[in-house]
């Protein structure tokens, strides 16, 4: 972890310094002053500068130069995000410390996720979505008017390319890299008639792992389609329809816990080096570590841990798949525009990963469905308003086991019986939000949303094996219900604004905002579920460009209060068995302030600085662990009335997946070497302090400070081709996204971010 790294400031002196003064030219890396980025989070297209709110936009290009294929890779782009592995497809997000450890299906993420103006419920269902990608908007802060379904943290919402009317296009790339990486992507764009256009793109990777148990690969198919259809001015319809596919062997840890194997040599959990460092600190009579503890339980052959010739060798495996419909309808008044939106989603995830330090199986079957109608006035007049509709339902299936232990082969219910749950979830909303321009410079904003949801939930136990058990065949499955039961959840949300314009380039403003998540259930056949969870957010802020749109400065403060968070972790259930619960454990503070600058030094140069400082901390965080001899924590405990459990008092200490500063910069420079010709020097930086990563608060679950470099040269042919060679993480750090404490054991297991990756792309336009 203590490696020699790159002198970035350095680096990036030496190159301003060496900035030629050539003439303009046509080449998109050569332009006069800083790129102006639109973005529709406010369900209205506006200069990213113009919008009152606290928003990040990642364009095409920055994308495409950072080589996005995965959500956890945003990490580095963006300071106020954290995004962590949580096994199979799963990922969490965080925003300044506001977020959700997505360790079972029934988890929803407290940051929203909108594929396309569709909201993604599963933290399992956002893969596959990055590529052919016009920007990406990360909004931070609650955002309880016009997104509202549990964005307590904040919205990311991905936006494709779409199909453009009176030409034929498109592009063909691909890259090769270390751990056997390879990509090929590509997209056309074709003008069926006068007013109509189809786009097709797709996308494929594929990556051996960077775990020596070959966990952490990457095997992904993808395909998207759009159709716009416009006759006139009228109206407009867009049908979209995308599918993925997810193999290969998918999330793997490392043991960290002491006499483990160093971290970066990246020696994976079920390595039998790792496994026996694992066994030598740990009694081995009690955990399953073994192939023949596995054997006495379950012939894994369906779930590729069994092989009759080789016996138990613990591969892991992906075979999910995702796909998704949908329609934006637009109708077109002069008094503003109708927005249709209805779309039908399925989710399919069927995994086996190594995250924890044992194997977990998991088959979800999800299908969701949601309907958006919206209004949003046009640009004229001193009021501009967006009012809708929002209508969501999901089904949710989901299979778990675990083999933690050796006397214990289930993760809900004894050995031989296992135990799938259903969850039904109703969601409906009502929203509006209104500017009013009391002056050409001064305007005032109201919003509010009222959400209210139905969730109901059963817990089904079937005495079949594993090797049998198909979750997909539901009716054909002899069953006994566990437990049943059925919650409803309101919330009134809201949002007050005012903004002023100091001149034609600069802006303050200042919003107050309230967010909702609403309460669950766990699988459990007892004391099951939780509430939900509130937040109330003061941001004020300044976005400006100075210097003939040469500089740019935007500053935001910011306080948030968090109420009731919930919590999800590994640990003895209600009933209990083991598993993964969520519970409401108290109450948080987050402020800071983030200053992001843009400085174009000529036309050939471009300098990127963001900077971030995070103090969050927990006013109040209470759970329950479980008994004296299995729970691990620096935090305080005390037993509980009947003294079986341990009640776990983390109050103070700082929040998840929070470092107090995060600073991320970067240089690009363009030379031109003749008529149409250039290259394009990049370098990129990210910079964090300590944070943890998960409610134990042990030293191994902390993520020391750490900086990573990227580093890029692109020889373009004034943009029909372009070929690129790319180094990332070029100091290879070995950086942490997980920390899970296993239980029952003193050992601890890390899911860890790429190590240095290096190759060439290429890509070409038609």
């Amino acid at each position: 972890m203590n490696k020699t790294r790159i002198p970035t400031m350095l680096a990036l002196a030496v190159a301003a310094a060496v900035t030629p003064a050539y003439a303009q030219s046509d080449n998109e890396n050569v332009q006069s002053g800083l790129e102006v980025i639109e973005i529709t989070s406010q369900h209205r297209t506006e200069n990213v500068q113009k919008a009152a709110l606290a928003v990040s936009a990642i364009s095409t290009k920055q994308l495409e130069k950072s080589g996005i294929t995965q959500p956890d890779q945003l990490s580095f782009l963006v300071p106020a995000l954290q995004i962590n592995k949580t096994g199979g497809t799963g990922n969490s997000f965080y925003v300044r410390g506001v977020g959700t450890q997505g360790t079972n299906a029934f988890a929803e993420n407290a940051v929203a996720f909108n594929y396309d103006g569709v909201y993604i419920g599963r933290p399992g269902s956002v893969v596959g979505t990055f590529f052919d990608l016009e920007r990406l908007e990360l909004l931070k802060g609650p955002q309880g008017t016009l997104y509202g379904r549990n964005a307590t943290g904040g919205a990311i919402n991905v936006i494709s390319r779409k199909p453009e009317l009176g030409y034929t296009e498109g592009y063909i790339s691909g890259s090769v890299g270390n751990y056997n990486s390879r990509q090929l992507a590509g997209a056309v764009n074709v003008a069926v008639s006068d007013n109509s256009a189809l786009r097709i793109s797709g996308q494929w990777v594929s990556r051996d792992g960077y775990l020596s148990d070959g966990y952490d690969d990457e095997d992904g198919k993808a395909l998207r389609v759009h159709y716009l259809y416009a006759p006139n001015d009228k109206y407009d319809v867009l049908l979209s329809g995308d599918y993925y596919k997810a193999g290969g062997t998918g999330a793997g840890s490392v043991l960290i816990s002491d006499g483990a194997p160093a971290i970066d040599e990246r020696i994976g959990g079920a390595d039998p080096v790792s496994i026996a460092a694992f066994e030598a600190a740990q009694p081995t009579s009690f955990f399953l570590s073994r192939p023949e503890f596995v054997s006495t339980y379950m012939d894994f052959e369906t779930f590729n841990f069994y092989d009759a010739d080789e016996g138990v060798d613990y591969e892991g495996y992906q075979d999910s798949t995702f796909w998704g419909v949908s329609a934006t309808i637009n109708a077109h008044f002069d008094s503003g525009t109708l927005t249709v939106i209805p779309s039908y989603r399925v989710a399919e995830p069927d995994t086996t990963f190594y995250l924890p330090g044992f194997p977990v199986i998991n088959q979800d079957e999800n299908k969701q469905s949601s309907l958006e109608v919206r209004f949003a006035s046009n640009d004229t007049g001193a009021i501009k308003y967006v009012a809708g509709a929002f209508i969501y339902a999901e089904d949710q299936k989901s299979l778990s086991w675990a083999a933690p232990f050796s006397f214990a082969a289930s993760l809900w219910g004894p050995a031989g019986e296992y135990v799938y749950s259903d969850l039904g979830t109703d969601s409906q909303a009502v929203f509006g939000q209104m500017t009013w321009s009391a002056t050409d410079d001064l305007r005032f904003t109201l919003g509010a949303r009222f959400t209210e949801e139905e969730k109901e939930m059963q817990v089904r136990q079937s005495p079949l094996t594993l090797e049998t058990y198909n979750l997909y065949d539901f009716n054909n499955t002899p069953d006994t219900v566990q437990a049943e039961d059925e919650r409803s959840f309101s919330n009134f949300t809201y949002r007050a604004g005012i903004e002023y314009d100091v001149n034609a380039d600069s802006m303050l403003y200042v919003n107050y905002t309230t967010g909702f998540k609403s309460g669950g259930f766990f699988a459990d056949s007892v004391d099951n579920s939780y509430e939900p969870e509130e937040i109330g957010a003061l941001v004020a802020g300044s976005k400006n460009r100075f210097m003939n749109n040469q500089l740019q400065l935007n500053i935001e403060a910011f306080y948030w209060d968090y109420k009731d968070q919930q919590v999800t972790y590994l640990g003895y259930l209600p009933s209990g068995a083991f598993g993964s619960l969520t519970r409401n454990a108290g109450a948080a503070t987050m402020q800071g302030a983030e200053v992001d600058i843009q400085y174009a030094v000529s036309d050939y140069g471009l300098l990127k600085a963001n900077i971030q400082y995070l103090d969050a901390s927990y006013d109040e965080f209470i759970y329950d662990g479980a008994g004296a001899d299995t729970t691990v924590t620096t935090c305080a405990t005390t037993p509980d009335d009947d003294g079986t459990t341990l009640v776990v008092d983390c109050s103070g200490k700082p929040a998840l997946n929070s470092p107090e500063w995060t600073l991320n910069l970067g240089y690009e420079h363009t030379f031109e070497l003749s008529d149409g010709l250039y290259l394009v020097g990049s370098v990129w930086h990210h910079y964090e302090t300590e944070r943890y990563l998960d409610i134990g608060y042990e030293d191994s679950q902390k993520q020391d400070a750490v900086g990573v470099t990227d580093l890029s040269f692109t020889l373009d042919n004034g943009g029909a081709w372009t070929v690129t060679l790319y180094g990332n993480n070029i100091t290879d750090e070995t950086v942490m996204t997980a920390a899970i404490h296993r239980p029952a054991s003193t050992a601890t297991y890390a899911a860890l971010k790429a190590p240095r990756t290096y190759g060439v792309r290429a890509k070409y336009n038609f």
